[in-house]
């Protein structure tokens, strides 16, 4: 249902922003690391480059095609990337942090085989984006947002 303003203007929920940003996304980048690079890690669709969003927003990680988590940042998704393979490398300091890396690796190790990212690009209305997470997680499913909530 369209919600509308008393000037007729459209109003979209975060389900409608969360929809948006998946329609609109690019594919799933393999994600491996790479220590020569500043991130730690290198992004890639078919063998081709993707550059890391270093901006607000959300991104979802996938092994195969099941969506395994989805995280909102309102600084840069690139950070929470790079904190992503650390945490799978076993290699972050003792200020940083990223949870599902840290469960992820302790159940399957460090290997990154099939291991995907989408990154969804949002700086709009940074207060709505624990918002959009949450109606992105409802829309991905994701299994470990799932396993945090219950």
């Amino acid at each position: 249902m369209v919600t509308r303003t008393l000037t007729g203007e459209i109003v979209l929920d975060e389900y409608d922003i969360a929809e948006e940003l998946i329609k609109t996304s690019t594919k799933k980048a393999d994600i491996s690391p790479n220590l020569d690079t500043q991130g730690g890690y290198t992004l890639s669709v078919d063998k081709e480059y993707v550059k890391p969003i270093f901006g607000p927003g959300l991104y979802a990680i996938f092994k195969d095609d099941i969506c395994l988590y989805v995280g909102a940042t309102g600084i840069d998704i690139a950070t929470r990337l790079n904190r992503f393979v650390k945490s799978m490398r076993g290699n972050l300091r003792d200020d940083e942090g990223h949870a599902f890396g840290t469960y992820y690796r302790g159940l399957h190790g460090d290997s990154f085989d099939g291991i995907k990212v989408i990154q969804y690009p949002y700086n709009e209305d940074l207060t709505a984006l624990k918002r959009i997470e949450n109606a992105m997680i409802t829309m991905h499913n994701p299994f470990y947002n799932r396993k945090r909530v219950q």
